[in-house]
């Protein structure tokens, strides 16, 4: 099996997120829902980056901020 499939070498890793999300119910036609966010990956140590680039730094927490938008269309009969 080839080394990065094995999964003996997993870290235990710590998942925080939260978010808000905004439905919008009044028109028929464009943007339904609107969500912001945030999430956070903590490892016990830092993680080896697979690529080696110049100023890249191996880290131990990964912020991720988000913004969704849902469109679609409402049938009403």
């Amino acid at each position: 099996m080839v080394p990065w499939l094995r999964r003996d070498d997993h870290l235990p890793r710590r998942l925080r997120s939260c978010g808000l999300e905004l439905r919008i119910q009044g028109q028929t036609t464009g943007i339904k829902a609107l969500e912001i966010g945030a999430s956070l990956d903590a490892y016990p140590v830092a993680i080896p980056i697979m690529a080696e680039l110049e100023g890249v730094q191996n880290k131990q927490f990964f912020f991720e901020f988000y913004l969704a938008a849902q469109f679609g269309r409402k049938y009403v009969q």
